[in-house]
């Protein structure tokens, strides 16, 4: 009824205290999938099977340099909702990453990275917390888009323990650049040829 929006918010609020008492961190990405399938049909930039890869990049890089801090030599496992439609294309682009030519940038994925699993989200409440997150961040950035003043909702600042750990935010400017930035690449790899 009219009382579910409000019931809603308050026990998501409720759900991000007991996330934020627990001392983890939000990594994440929004990404901005209309300008990403925009810049695929026009431009060879992302030959990619989707725009999750930004973000599988994005938990993976952060996550290395957030537990790092704790432990310099720890391993990390990553943790997938399991949906059949993506889990191998996260697999692929989580092995690329380790196998990257760029060993000064990517080298210490193969190191860190020991493990992916893919997990039911019904039973899984650190994945039911990276879907409530992702929900906050995409419902913010669409505020922020219609908004620019658009203030982050509480459910978004305690999650992120009050802004402190930022989603990245892949907009339609940002990817634009990204796609500039590796069509020149590809520019220079060419003439090098």
């Amino acid at each position: 009824g009219k009382n579910w929006i409000p019931m809603r918010d308050d026990m998501l609020v409720q759900f991000s205290d007991i996330v934020a008492s627990a001392g983890l961190v939000a990594i994440g990405a929004v990404v901005d999938a209309k300008k990403f399938r925009e810049i695929q049909t026009t431009s060879k930039a992302f030959s990619l099977p989707d725009s999750n890869v930004f973000a599988l990049h994005r938990v993976v890089m952060r996550g290395i340099d957030r537990v790092s801090l704790v432990d310099p030599n720890a391993t990390i496992s990553i943790i997938v909702d399991d949906d059949p439609e993506f889990a191998w294309d996260y697999y692929k682009q989580l092995h690329k990453l380790k196998t990257h030519q760029d060993k000064s940038m990517f080298g210490h994925v193969k190191d860190r990275i020991h493990g992916i699993s893919f997990v039911n989200d019904s039973s899984y409440p650190g994945i039911q917390a990276a879907d409530m997150l992702a929900w906050a961040v995409r419902k913010y950035m669409i505020e922020k888009i219609q908004d620019e003043g658009a203030e982050a909702s509480r459910l978004y600042l305690r999650l992120t323990h009050q802004g402190l750990n930022q989603t990245g935010v892949y907009d339609a400017k940002a990817l634009q650049k990204l796609a500039d930035n590796t069509i020149e690449a590809m520019r220079l790899a060419n003439e090098k040829k």
